[in-house]
Order: C-alpha cells, then structure tokens, then sequence
C-alpha cells in the first residue's frame, strides 16, 4: 500500500494537470461566446461524468468504457483511484496508466496554448 500511496500522488498532479487544461480551454471558449456560465455547467456534467466522479468507469457497458478509455477524463479520478486501491498494481500497469496521463498532460497543455493563442484575438475590454 506504501507504493501505492506515491503511485497516487504522481497521478493526482497528473489528472490536476489534465483538469486545469480542460478548464482552461472552456475559458477561452468563452472569450467567443462572452458568457461562461452555460458552458461551464455542461462540462462540469461531461468531466463528473466520464471520469468516473459520479458513477464510477467500472459500471459504464463495454463500448462506452472502451470509448472513454480514448479520451483524456479518465486521467482526473479514475486513474489515481485505480492506482490507490488496487493491492498489487503491476508495474507494466502503473506505468501505462502514469504515462497514458503523461500523454494526455502534454496534448491537453498543447491544445490549451493554442486555443489561448486564438482566442486573444478575441478579448474585447470594457470601460476606460
């Protein structure tokens, strides 16, 4: 369980990482539309969902796990929950998972930067 414990923190930063990409990413969405509250409630729904926070991956049919498995949201709860209560993670395991949310840190940093770098065309400022 020791290991498990800083196989956990690991993940845990990772899936932060992944959860303030996405975040980010709907703020700047919202640069175009100027309202984020509509925005933010549905991919708050999406987030909770398919990453395990509100119904765990476990119980979601086969092709819907599979699918998800593909997107980055299961790096925010359910990779360091599986790798927090799994008693003998194997190391091949660990390692996929850890660098599976590597991958998606990376991608999501990228996606971010670039949606950042388009939507400062976007900033309209109010007053004087």
């Amino acid at each position: 369980m020791g290991i498990n414990l800083l196989y956990f923190v690991i993940s845990v930063i990772l899936g932060v990482i992944v959860n303030y990409n996405i975040d980010f990413m709907v703020g700047t969405v919202c640069l175009f539309t100027e309202s984020i509250w509509g925005i933010n409630i549905m991919k708050q729904v999406i987030v909770l969902l398919l990453s395990g926070a509100t119904i765990p991956l476990a119980f979601f049919p086969d092709t819907l796990r599979n699918i998800i498995n593909w997107l980055p949201f299961k790096s925010i709860y359910d990779a360091p929950l599986t790798l927090l209560l799994d008693p003998s993670p194997a190391f091949e395991k660990v390692i996929v998972t850890l660098g599976t949310q590597l991958c998606w840190c990376v991608v999501m940093t990228v996606l971010s930067k670039l949606f950042w770098k388009t939507s400062l065309r976007q900033i309209t400022v109010n007053g004087g």
